[in-house]
């Protein structure tokens, strides 16, 4: 890991990151600001976790990318302007991303992740892969765990995303707690007794330690311990294990032009991995081949946030990271905890309910899926034949089910183009990074019950509640 230097904030970046300070500390905003980050892969998912790290003010970020501008890979790359076929990937974003923000320094990097030396990624204070071969997501994450820096990796699948994080044997990090004041005893009246601040919280030092994607991959499911958690495991981590082994084989991701061909080399490969694992194949299904071609922008919108909040949360040392997979499904929201060895005890934060919701929106045909989604403590269907006259893109909103209770601000936020109105008790504490997501339209009036909870933020995947109108239309 890189040695850092006193970083000091000037006034244009205080004002610049003025909410970002306000709410998780200079300290943290200072580490950041220190922080150089290594991103690998340049598709879709790629391009959502540069602009994370680009608007969350880092100190610069390298993206290194040797493959050129296709067709494909411009479907859900917003970074990528027009006209730029045939270009490398990584320099054909830089202009957009510098953009985003001039304060971060953005390089752009045409060679290939492989012919690297372990020396070129010791200068990075974290590396995030995205869309890389197995063996060389393996190669940098021993290298980078050895070396005390943070190891992100992450891909995207048709309608399935994942995530990985190795922060290394240990990782420390601030976690804001309320204050416990023990009330001094007094014989004086109630009224003249000191108030205490109920609001009044402090920071409590912790440590994580994190297993290798190694050990993640190759978990012995033929042990008792591992059967018994069999059953919740989801069926996206063996998923992961054929698409992985199919990149490996192919030297490519399935693609729409030959689904006949991928579909049944798919399931070739389903059997022998399944089989290799001691599992049976019945734990992914054969309709999988029909949810894993291409690249989708609304899936890189949620594992790109998701991976964008990790390497911020790694990089300020503010707040419990996840322990170590997280799994996207365009159907449910789903996770699992801790593959491999770990020294820590399991904690609410490694652990992705099966029961949270991502609505999903198509780039192409801008309508909700066609099964109805529930709310979690909400009695209220997304319509299915809601549509839109205008794309969302990447930028989309994924209401999920929380734990903690909201600290909330008392400023009112209007909603451009739409004459709603957020109510005062319903904004959040946490930034942003300056992209705001706005929740779908709904089919009736709905109020979103102030009790609903969030544990942490999405960065820019945020789900702001709001009380809409039924007459209302997303311009």
């Amino acid at each position: 890991m890189v040695e850092k230097e006193e970083t000091l904030i000037s006034e244009e970046e205080a004002a610049q990151y003025d909410r970002q300070i306000r709410l998780w500390g200079l300290d943290a905003q200072k580490r950041l600001r220190a922080s150089r980050v290594l991103l690998v892969g340049m598709k879709g998912l790629g391009a959502e976790v540069a602009k994370n790290l680009i608007l969350s003010g880092v100190k610069g970020i390298t993206m290194l990318d040797h493959e050129q501008v296709t067709e494909d890979s411009v479907r859900a790359q917003f970074l990528i302007p027009a006209g730029s076929l045939d270009q490398n990937r990584a320099e054909a974003s830089l202009e957009r991303a510098q953009n985003l923000n001039p304060m971060v320094e953005v390089k752009a990097d045409p060679e290939r992740a492989e012919d690297k030396p372990d020396e070129f990624f010791l200068d990075f204070d974290a590396v995030c892969l995205t869309c890389c071969p197995r063996d060389l997501q393996v190669r940098l994450d021993q290298l980078c765990h050895k070396n005390n820096i943070k190891f992100f990796t992450g891909d995207v699948f048709g309608y399935h995303g994942f995530m990985f994080s190795d922060l290394g044997v240990e990782h420390h990090y601030v976690e804001e707690k309320p204050k416990v004041v023990k009330p001094e005893r007094s014989d004086e009246p109630e009224a003249k007794k000191p108030k205490l601040d109920p609001k009044e919280t402090t920071l409590v030092k912790k440590t994580a330690s994190f297993c290798q994607l190694k050990k993640a991959l190759e978990v012995d499911w033929t042990s008792e311990k591992a059967k018994s958690s069999l059953k919740r495991t989801p069926t996206d981590y063996f998923l992961l294990q054929v698409l992985l082994k199919f990149r490996t084989d192919k030297g490519r991701d399935p693609v729409p032009e030959s689904v006949g061909e991928d579909s049944e080399l798919l399931l070739q490969i389903r059997n022998d991995i399944m089989e290799k694992l001691g599992v049976s194949v019945e734990l992914l299904p054969d309709s999988f081949v029909s949810y894993c071609f291409s690249e989708m922008a609304p899936v890189c919108a949620v594992v790109g946030g998701v991976l964008g909040q990790e390497l911020v949360k790694a990089l300020s040392q503010r707040d419990a990271p996840h322990r170590n997979f997280f799994f996207f499904d365009g159907m449910k929201g789903s996770g699992v905890d801790c593959l491999g060895s770990s020294k820590t005890e399991p904690d609410p934060y490694r652990t992705f309910q099966s029961q949270q919701c991502f609505p999903m929106l198509y780039q192409t045909s801008l309508c909700f899926t066609m099964l109805p989604y529930a709310l979690p403590y909400l009695s209220v269907l997304y319509n299915a034949s809601l549509c839109f006259n205008r794309p969302l893109c990447a930028l989309q909103c994924f209401p999920m089910l929380y734990q903690t209770s909201l600290c909330f601000t008392m400023l009112p936020y209007a909603l451009p183009d739409l004459s709603v109105l957020y109510n005062a008790s319903l904004c959040f504490t946490r930034p942003l990074c300056a992209l705001q997501c706005f929740p779908m339209l709904y089919q009736t009036s709905l109020l979103y019950n102030a009790s609903l909870c969030f544990t942490t933020p999405l960065c820019a995947l945020q789900c702001f509640p709001m009380l809409y109108q039924t007459s209302s239309v997303l311009l």
